[in-house]
């Protein structure tokens, strides 16, 4: 399965245009735009437009919004969900933020090309990769061996799948352990099967 990456470096970058939908129910991206110092986090975006377009898209992989057409958004039930969850720190996931996000994910690696991505990294991890070594095995396991060209893309997107799963409390030892134990017995071994059989080459 072909994953979806963004240039987003963080998860909690999405939370402006997530709680800004939130909200109101529904919305569009130039209204999202119009009001970049609140949906984004930086507040003073050169050009919001793309940048909400980009965190929408974000965040639609994630199943927080919808987009009807091209210029609309809704909130989803996820994302309610999502938002009524939410922590004081508007810039950060709350634990119970991280654990919707981690059920959500889990219960479905291949539900979108974007969780397709966060899954995939997690089992690479989990699987011992590290490195130069990560790097390529990701680029595989999602499809993008021949879109990214440059050391600097391949690092770059790894890095933002690591922070991903940080984020959501999967780095280190006790990651494992923070997954339902029907997702990591039935889900996660059949994403490390079809890593390893179909996609990754060691």
């Amino acid at each position: 399965m072909k994953g979806q990456v963004f240039t987003i470096a963080k998860l909690h970058y999405v939370n402006g245009v997530v709680y800004h939908t939130a909200k109101v129910g529904s919305t569009d991206l130039a209204t999202l735009a119009l009001h970049s110092s609140e949906t984004t986090k930086s507040g003073n975006v050169k050009h919001p437009l793309t940048r909400v377009r980009t965190l929408v898209r974000f965040a639609e992989g994630l199943s927080l919004l919808n987009r009807p057409d091209r210029d609309n958004v809704h909130i989803t039930n996820l994302g309610k969900k999502y938002f009524d969850l939410r922590s004081k720190e508007k810039w950060s996931l709350s634990t119970e933020q991280k654990e919707l996000l981690r059920e959500h994910i889990f219960s479905d690696p291949a539900r979108t090309p974007t969780i397709h991505s966060i899954a995939a990294i997690f089992s690479l991890v989990q699987q011992g990769f590290e490195g130069s070594d990560l790097t390529k095995q990701y680029a595989i396991a999602i499809e993008k061996e021949e879109a990214w060209r440059s050391k600097a893309t391949y690092e770059g997107f790894t890095g933002f799948g690591l922070s991903y799963i940080e984020e959501l409390g999967l780095s280190g030892d006790s990651a494992k352990n923070l997954l339902p134990l029907k997702v990591d017995s039935l889900n996660q071994r059949k994403l490390r099967k079809r890593i390893r059989l179909g996609h990754v080459m060691n």
